[in-house]
């Protein structure tokens, strides 16, 4: 039987250069006229896996603390990770990880957005921390007291409100960017009241208080 020959696609043509598989380098050419960038967005896009978180989780509201940053990039390293606080760069590096220690001050930076921006294979990846305040009070916001703050990307996570007086609401305000959809207490419902629009600093944010009252002790809710 006459062995049929066929001949090589143009694209295909410098797949196989001095004996290796080519690169994505290797495999552009004028037919497909493809950029680096989307061959990269298509063989990394779904690989890369970034994170971004600060330590401590739960900071005092009404003085400074210091703060670990750390941006981490799993998967495929970073070219570049850049960590600030609005256009304010705390550190630069590259790789898997990096870090940076900061003070914060929950109600002097209730505003800013701590950042980590990763540059992985030309794509940019992005994560922002903002200020999220807890704590409980009497039903109107000007009654609340606010005594502890967390850094996080969203609402989600597990919240820890120690209560000091009786018959008191427990309150939740998060950036106006922020909505809580639901909240829980050992898995049952924890209602929470619609929002009022209120300002922390210069900052929009939205306060949420318990429809129920609670006694001197100890409530442990998780929001999402």
């Amino acid at each position: 039987m006459e062995e049929i020959k066929q001949a090589i696609p143009a694209r295909l043509k410098n797949m196989a250069v001095g004996g290796h598989v080519a690169g994505a380098d290797d495999i552009i050419d004028d037919e497909l006229g493809l950029e680096q960038s989307v061959i990269n967005k298509a063989v990394f896009g779904n690989a890369i896996t970034v994170g971004f978180s600060a330590s401590p989780t739960t900071i005092n509201v009404g003085s400074s603390t210091d703060v670990i940053f750390t941006a981490t990039s799993t998967k495929v390293e970073a070219t570049s990770i850049v960590i600030k606080k609005d256009n304010d760069i705390f550190e630069e590096g590259s790789g898997s990880a990096l870090s940076a220690t900061a003070a914060v001050n929950p109600i002097d930076d209730a505003g800013s957005a701590f950042k980590a921006e990763f540059a992985i294979g030309g794509l940019l990846r992005k994560s922002t921390l903002r200020t999220i305040f807890f704590g409980f009070g009497g039903a109107e916001y000007s009654n609340a007291v606010l005594m502890k703050a967390s850094l996080k990307a969203g609402v989600g996570g597990t919240y820890t409100v120690n209560i000091t007086a009786a018959n008191s609401y427990v309150w939740f305000v998060v950036p106006s960017t922020m909505t809580i959809n639901k909240a829980t207490k050992s898995g049952f419902d924890y209602p929470l009241e619609h929002f009022v629009d209120v300002t922390i600093g210069d900052a929009a944010y939205r306060a949420y208080r318990t429809t129920n009252t609670y006694d001197v002790g100890t409530e442990v809710v998780v929001l999402s």
